[in-house]
């Protein structure tokens, strides 16, 4: 019996992908598809050997893509190889344009032993034009794509989206509280900009007399949990990422969830008018704060370009009730009634059951382009067996969601009509994979832009 994974690919082109070579050395399965349809395909490999022990297992497949000025030749390799210094699976690039990669450039896409846990790989786009997206994506992404989203509403485009995004520190505030059931991220917010999210769940607390991120939840009586990043930590990271030329990107900040954990209280309060205030106050320090026409009442359905065509847009959205936003006119701070979105969490913290679950309300409540905002809530949540489990902490949830997103959501009810607009997830990774997923999404299903 060999030591085997699976591998999710994902033709988000217009085009077939045509098989044109194909060898193995000492693999025990390497049949990858010869040709390769616009949808997604899972393929099991497999080697002799454990990987990282000491063998000979290699091998690779070249496909073209057949574009009308294709010139025959390789577009990419997928290449395996468990010699020496093994790496997993890479992909190296040939005669097509991608994003920032060189004919020759290669990245590594890991591997994984497991039935549940895939590679993933996604290509999208026709290369014309605009290059062919993929993982890494440019880190202005959004402004790259302007040809193929520019035309179009929020509310008809996706985007990826960071689940307690300032949860890239952890620290303890209550007892029982441990960093396997705090941490929600590993990168900062600047480093989940860099790849590529676009829409930030941001939970505010006061801790220390100082506006942070928190991580609670009611435990008996009680909240248990600990605090991240601090919020003006947060608005310095997302002003360094606007500051470049060409970073007209649209950034969300969803606010909700405000805790005064400085009561002392088993139940820690909502803030305060006063301190909610004193919070907005802070976010003002963000630069290019976008301030919607007079007399818009939703702003999921101004079109991309009206938003950032000329800079950089923030968006910062209230999600609590009681509020007192006037002071905050025409300053880019917004209501969330405003900006409508559907989202609602599965509350499992098995792949199966919160795949279904998710699928199955963007079914149900996403049925056209121009239904409101839908988030795919692609989280698992720790349940009471987890709790204290060392190897079941919520960024190994995350990974096990992670290398499930791809076969399931693209293997699943996508279509023209039914499709997320924000992917939300714990564990951003550097990679980008989400994001490469949204713009694969955006090109391939939503309802494109004239001439493109």
């Amino acid at each position: 019996m060999g030591y085997g994974g699976y591998f999710t690919l994902i033709n988000a082109t217009p085009y077939n992908w045509t098989q044109i070579y194909s060898h193995s050395y000492e693999m025990n399965t390497w049949a990858f598809p010869s040709i390769i349809i616009a949808e997604s395909f899972r393929v099991y490999t497999e080697l002799q050997e454990e990987f990282f022990l000491p063998s000979d297992d290699a091998a690779e497949v070249n496909y073209t893509i057949a574009s009308p000025d294709s010139s025959g030749e390789t577009a990419f390799q997928i290449s395996f190889q468990n010699r020496h210094d093994p790496t997993g699976f890479d992909i190296t690039w040939g005669d097509i344009p991608v994003q920032d990669y060189k004919p020759g450039d290669k990245a590594n896409l890991g591997f994984e032993h497991d039935s549940e846990k895939d590679v993933q790989l996604v290509i999208s786009g026709d290369g014309k034009g605009v290059p062919y997206a993929t993982q890494y994506p440019y880190l202005n992404w959004m402004t790259v794509s302007m040809p193929t989203i520019g035309c179009q509403p929020l509310r008809q485009i996706c985007i990826p989206g960071s689940h307690d995004a300032g949860m890239s520190e952890w620290n303890p505030h209550t007892s029982g509280a441990e960093q396997i059931n705090i941490q929600t991220q590993q990168l900062d917010i600047l480093g989940q900009l860099n790849a590529g999210v676009r829409w930030f769940d941001i939970r505010p607390v006061l801790a220390g007399g100082i506006f942070r991120t928190g991580h609670y939840s009611a435990v008996g009586p009680q909240m248990q949990g600990g605090d991240g990043q601090k919020i003006s930590d947060i608005i310095e990271e997302v002003n360094n990422f606007t500051a470049p030329d060409g970073m007209n990107e649209l950034i969300v900040l969803s606010l909700s969830s405000s805790m005064d954990t400085d009561t002392g209280t088993k139940r820690f309060p909502a803030f305060s008018r006063s301190q909610y205030t004193a919070l907005l106050q802070a976010f003002l320090g963000l630069n290019h704060r976008y301030v919607a026409p007079s007399g818009t009442t939703d702003l999921t359905t101004i079109p991309l370009s009206d938003i950032i065509g000329k800079a950089p847009a923030i968006l910062i959205i209230v999600n609590e009730n009681g509020v007192d936003l006037s002071p905050f006119s025409n300053m880019g701070i917004y209501p969330a009634k405003v900006f409508p979105v559907y989202n609602s969490y599965a509350n499992v913290d098995d792949v199966a059951t919160m795949s279904a679950d998710q699928l199955g309300k963007m079914k149900t409540n996403r049925t056209s382009p121009s239904d409101k905002m839908f988030t795919l809530s692609w989280t698992l949540t720790q349940q009471g067996t987890d709790v204290g489990v060392v190897w079941r902490s919520i960024l190994d949830l995350a990974d096990w969601a992670y290398k499930a997103l791809y076969r399931e959501l693209w293997g699943g009810d996508l279509s023209s009509n039914s499709y997320p607009n924000i992917i939300e997830v714990d564990d951003v990774r550097a990679d980008g994979g989400v994001t490469a997923l949204a713009m694969a999404i955006n090109s391939y299903l939503s309802p494109g832009c004239p001439g493109e």
